[in-house]
Formats: structure tokens, C-alpha cells, sequence
């Protein structure tokens, strides 16, 4: 099992839904060359892939569950003889930013495993790992610059700046840098 931690300067909510938009990800995930929605579900989609991996394309099916914090990425058909991430997404104590974090468990089986050291997995899943978040952190800055408030105010008497902004399912209101939400009608 590999354990990988990185802090991205982007809202939790955004980086979620950043992750969570898995028909995009052959735009910026760095192996996937190609990706196929073949069922999708609220808390699950299964996907197949055409991937780069340890220099080889390679076709993979991959099973994504949702849940609060994150998603899983479990590899049902391919390659390797295990795979499985855990993505997971948390406001940290201080509260900037998102820190992502994710187990990744690796089996290459067959002869690969005899192969290639496990130091070079490691290597590999470094650099995949840095790569994703930061790819993901450019998609967030964009994301974020292009949300801009819809209200701007100043209350009298107070140099105090209200902002909202709309996502699909709530709305985030600013009081200077408090934050509140309110959930979207249904």
C-alpha cells in the first residue's frame, strides 16, 4: 500500500467536483489517452480506459464509487492484477485549501511483479501522484476564476464585501471571510 498526501490551493468543493467529472478526465489525467463511459450510476460509473503505464498502452476497466469524501478507483479488467486508489478530499485544520490523499494498492502480477523493483513503482506513483494533483490544481484556479461573485456589496457604515456564488446544489455566501451555505430548493 502507498500513502500520498499533497495540499492543493483550491476550495474542497471545487476539487471534488474537478475529480468527480470523470468524462473529462482524458483531458488532464496524464496516462489516460482515451476513456469510455460504459454505465454510470449516482454513486458509481464504470469506465474503460486506453492508458500509458510504465511505457506500454494498455486498455483497463475501472469501477468509480463516490461517497462524501472522495471516490475509489478499482480496476476491474486490465493489465495489471490489482489496482485500486482511494481518493479522498478534506478542508484542512487551518482551512485553505483542499489536502488530497490517497492509499493506492498495486498488484502488477505475472512476472512484472518479479521484474520491476518495488522502488520503481513507488517512483512511478510519485510522479503520476504529483503530476494528477497538480493538473488538478490548474483545472481548480481556472474553475475558480471563472466562478465570479454575482453580488458585491458594502453595508453601511462597515467596509464588510458580500459575495455569493451559485454551484448545482447550494449557494455559498461570503460575509468578509465568513462563509455560509445554503442549500439549493428542491
Amino acid at each position: 500500500m502507498i500513502r500520498k498526501y499533497a495540499r492543493v490551493d483550491a476550495k474542497p468543493y471545487t476539487v471534488k467536483t474537478i475529480f468527480r467529472d470523470v468524462k473529462s478526465w482524458a483531458s488532464w489525467m496524464p496516462t489516460i489517452d482515451a476513456l469510455r463511459v460504459l454505465e454510470e450510476h449516482e454513486d458509481r460509473t464504470l469506465i474503460e480506459t486506453r492508458e500509458r503505464l510504465m511505457g506500454r498502452v494498455t486498455t483497463r476497466r475501472l469501477e468509480i464509487r463516490f461517497d462524501n469524501q472522495g471516490f475509489t478507483e478499482t480496476q476491474v479488467a486490465g493489465r495489471l492484477r490489482r489496482w485500486q486508489t482511494i481518493w479522498r478530499f478534506a478542508e484542512p485544520p487551518a482551512g485553505d485549501g483542499t489536502v488530497v490523499s490517497t492509499q493506492i494498492d498495486i498488484d502488477l502480477g505475472g512476472v512484472l511483479r518479479y521484474l520491476v523493483p518495488q522502488r520503481t513503482v513507488q517512483r512511478m506513483v510519485d510522479t503520476l501522484h504529483e503530476e494528477i494533483v497538480s493538473r488538478a490544481e490548474a483545472r481548480a484556479r481556472r474553475l475558480e476564476a471563472r466562478r465570479q461573485p454575482t453580488v458585491w456589496g458594502v453595508l453601511p457604515g462597515q467596509r464588510l464585501t458580500i459575495r455569493v456564488y451559485e454551484t448545482p446544489t447550494e449557494l455559498e455566501v461570503w460575509f468578509g471571510d465568513r462563509r455560509f451555505v445554503v442549500p439549493a430548493a428542491e
